[in-house]
């Protein structure tokens, strides 16, 4: 089983993803933890191209023999198989407060840094991959995750993938 979170920044993917793979007895790795293996510093990088792609989707299919979660932003695209490929939604403003209470930062910066993750990620996928990641029509699942708690999220998407 093969299952993708990814979202905009600040909504947490990480977090959720560990839970849920906690839930349901899987292995989560996390997008950082791939681009390590891969020999690349950034989880979001200018070198991600064609051959990384290849790459990424070979690791990925190698860790899931008994099952895996990712929240690797590109693993949606290049994991047709994968059984379900959730985006987790948030308005800007709730995001940028979910990472002022993390990182202790101002909430002017915790916007800031939305903002420029989210520009950086659109450029780089656009360019390298020709896709607009923040376009929800390769997801099998789209969740607002404003007024829900980390386990409401993981409580729902279990109940979907278990479908």
């Amino acid at each position: 089983m093969i299952i993708t979170i990814t979202g905009f920044p600040g909504t947490q993917t990480k977090e959720i993803g560990k839970m849920l793979a906690f839930e349901i007895s899987i292995k989560f790795v996390s997008g950082e933890e791939i681009m390590k293996k891969l020999g690349i510093e950034e989880n979001i990088s200018e070198e991600m191209n064609e051959e990384f792609s290849q790459k990424l989707k070979q690791l990925i299919q190698a860790e899931s023999k008994t099952g895996i979660i990712t929240d690797h932003p590109l693993s949606p695209w290049i994991l047709h198989e994968a059984e379900a490929k959730i985006f987790l939604n948030s308005l800007e403003k709730v995001r940028a407060k979910r990472i002022v209470e993390k990182e202790k930062l101002p909430i002017s910066e915790a916007m800031q840094k939305i903002q420029e993750e989210k520009k950086k990620n659109e450029q780089i996928y656009l360019n390298n991959f020709g896709i607009s990641i923040y376009e929800f029509q390769a997801f099998d699942l789209t969740l607002n995750i404003d007024k829900l708690s980390n386990e409401n999220v993981v409580g729902i998407i279990k109940n979907f993938i278990q479908k």
